[in-house]
């Protein structure tokens, strides 16, 4: 049943997007997601990210429409946060919006367009103009070198990345810059 409802998504999805092939096939693996929800997991190692290794954490339910396919997040009993993924006629932009009680955060809607074709299974997004922008009137220098990354395998495995590269002053004491993982188990949908 759930990929007959799929089918029709999945045509209006890619009637707007028309990119480059394995930008449509990514988004023809992400549509397999639509109506469900998923349990992840942090599988990155920085101690910054201790607090979301204790928290549940729930993608979806996933909404596909013409527009965008949404990804509401929750880690725990914060459900601010959405991912946001926009095909548009030879793009394929990320952004992040994050709401309040319905209300955008200071620090929403940010992200990147894919600058390449990537892969039917992987789609990068370097920060974009906005975001820099953004993160430079909030005080977030450090976000402005941002790139996010979304992974699928279909049915097996879902992923969000975030990796920035090291600053002067952290290659000068051996860090690492920054990198964040979460997966979902697509085998078992909520």
């Amino acid at each position: 049943m759930k990929h007959l409802l799929t089918l029709p998504a999945t045509a209006l999805i890619l009637s707007a997007c028309s990119g480059p092939a394995a930008q449509d096939e990514f988004i023809t693996n992400l549509t397999e997601m639509c109506g469900n929800s998923y349990v992840g997991n942090v599988v990155s190692t920085d101690a910054v990210d201790a607090d979301w290794r204790r928290e549940t954490i729930i993608a979806g339910p996933v909404d596909c429409d013409v527009a965008a396919i949404k990804m509401p997040l929750a880690v725990g009993e914060n459900s601010s946060r959405t991912w946001v993924l926009i095909p548009k006629k030879r793009t394929l932009t990320l952004k992040h919006d994050h709401r309040h009680d319905g209300k955008p955060d200071a620090v929403s809607w940010y992200g990147g367009t894919a600058k390449t074709a990537g892969t039917a299974t992987r789609q990068e997004f370097p920060v974009d103009e906005f975001s820099i922008e953004l993160f430079k009137k909030e005080g977030l220098p450090a976000s402005v070198t941002n790139t996010w990354a979304m992974e699928i395998k279909p049915n097996e495995m879902f992923a969000y990345e975030l990796s920035r590269p090291p600053t002067p002053e952290q290659i000068g004491a051996n860090e690492n810059g920054r990198f964040f993982r979460l997966e979902f188990d697509l085998s078992k949908p909520q």
